[in-house]
This record gives C-alpha cells, structure tokens and sequence, in this order.
C-alpha cells in the first residue's frame, strides 16, 4: 500500500495559500438543518469557459429527454477544477449524521474554524496533510469528459443518421471508445483511493476518535460500485457494438441506447458528487486535529 499512499498523498507543487483569493471560489456555508438543499443557485456564473460554448445536442419534443437536457448540460456546465467545489446535493441521512457529529465532537463538528467549508483552506494544519477536496478533482472532471464524449457521440449519430450512410470508421465509435477508456481507467484510480481510504485512513479516525462510527463510509463505497458496474457494462457495450455497420435501424437503436447511457451515467455522476462532498465534510475536519504527517 506504500505506494498508492505515494500516488494519492503526494504534495501539491503549489502553495494553496497562494490560491484562496482567487483559484478557489469561496463557498457559503448553508447551516446543517432541514432545509438545507446545497443547491448553489449562484454558482451559475462560475461555469468554466470550456463548456459554455457548449451546445445541446440532446433534440427532443418529449417532457423527459429535455429534462435529460438540461441535466446534462448544468453538468457539463460546472467548474470542477476547483478545490472548493460545493454543487452537489446533501442526503437527509447527511443532514442528521452531522447534526449527531455536532453533539458528539463539538469540539470537531460544531467549531467555526474546522467545521465550516470556508475556514478548512486557511486552517494552519490543512496542508500537513493532502486533503480530500484536493485529492477528489480529478475525479470529477473526468466523469464530466465522459459525458462531454457521451453528448458528442449522440450528436455524432443523428449527423450520420440524417446522412443515411454507412462509414467504415465512423465518427462516433471513437467518442464513445474515448468515453469507455476514460470511465474504466478513472474508476480504477478511485478504487485505489478508496483502498488507502479503507485500510489505511479511516482507521486513523476510527482509532482516535472511537466514539464515532465511520461505517457508512464504507457502505457508501460499496453502494457507488454497484451503479459504476451497470455503467461500466453500458459503456464497453457501447464501445464493442458501435463500429458495427448496419442500416439506419442500427444506428437508431444505439442512439437511443447511447440516451440511456447518458441518463445512467448522470444518476452516477449525482450520487459520486454527492458521496465525495459529503465525505468531504466528514474527513476535512477530522484531519485538521492532526498536528503532524500521517505516515503509511
């Protein structure tokens, strides 16, 4: 395990003090009660100018496939290579669990200064230890690149189908080949973070802090490797199915499995930003009692 510790728990090359004013976008923090919704109305201005050129390819007259639209393209939308990034939505199990941590370690989860998103990157202990918000970027973005293929690949085949001919290389098997790839090799990075997670730093908490359960780590781990399986087997179905020439018949059915793909890949996309946030809340300020490196 030393080293995957080396890989996911190596130093930033840059200062994060140099970054809190201007990289990094600072949060609101919204108090833990039960309206609380996460919902970051005014993050809108904060999309990257990568995607806002982007334009929807999803053409539909039916209710469902334009709320599919506007799920993919606020997606696509979201600045996520930033450390701060806070547009996900909180569960009500979250909402209680830090209500308990509040009551439990105050001094922890009801403290201004490591509780609360805003303080966390200006906490003296923050850069001892390489951090969950820091560690979790990547995979965001690439989650969002997949459904940037995904998009591409559907607009790929309403061109070739409104073209009605076949292509011996077309155009579309090499996004959703793109979309495959990326997914398969960033879920095998992120299990290798939950690896160290699991045995190496969870434990660390659990030990110095025992009244406290972190179990629900674990079971939200193996709850995001279910929905990741059934999209995994969507995108190399995808993948394997879509350099096949055929009729326009082919090229229909795929266009409405690659829809399917997107609305699965979105459900994933929802629940993995929602875990990494919530588990953000959780981790950050546990590991700001740490005075000194944690060593693996």
């Amino acid at each position: 395990m030393t080293s995957v510790a080396t890989v996911y728990y190596e130093a930033s090359a840059t200062s994060l003090a140099s970054q809190i004013d201007s990289d990094i976008p600072v949060a609101t923090v919204v108090p833990y009660d039960h309206d609380h919704d996460n919902t970051n109305d005014d993050d809108d201005d904060e999309s990257s100018s990568s995607s806002s050129s982007l334009s929807s390819s999803l053409s539909s007259s039916s209710t469902s496939d334009k709320d599919l639209q506007e799920r993919l393209q606020s997606v696509l939308h979201q600045r996520r290579d930033i450390i701060n990034f806070k547009q996900y939505a909180v569960s009500e199990e979250h909402v209680e669990r830090m209500q308990e941590l509040a009551q439990t370690l105050p001094e922890i989860f009801a403290n201004p200064t490591k509780t609360q998103r805003t303080q966390w990157f200006r906490h003296p202990n923050y850069e001892t230890n390489n951090q969950m918000p820091n560690l979790h970027v990547h995979y965001r973005l690439e989650l969002q690149g997949v459904l940037l293929y995904l998009q591409k690949a559907f607009h790929q085949l309403e061109q070739q189908q409104q073209q009605q001919h076949d292509d011996e290389n077309p155009a579309h098997a090499s996004s959703l080949k793109s979309a495959y790839f990326q997914f398969k090799g960033s879920m095998e990075g992120l299990h290798r973070h939950i690896a160290v997670e699991e045995w190496k730093l969870f434990p660390v908490f659990q030990l110095r802090h025992p009244q406290i359960d972190l179990k629900f780590l674990y079971e939200d781990h193996a709850d995001l490797h279910q929905i990741e399986s059934k999209l995994l087997q969507a995108l190399l179905y995808l993948y394997e199915t879509s350099s096949a020439l055929g009729s326009g018949g082919i090229v229909h059915d795929l266009k409405e499995q690659v829809v399917g793909t997107i609305q699965l890949a979105l459900d994933f996309d929802q629940q993995l930003m929602t875990h990494l946030g919530e588990e953000e809340e959780i981790v950050v300020p546990l590991s700001l009692t740490l005075e000194g490196r944690l060593k693996y």
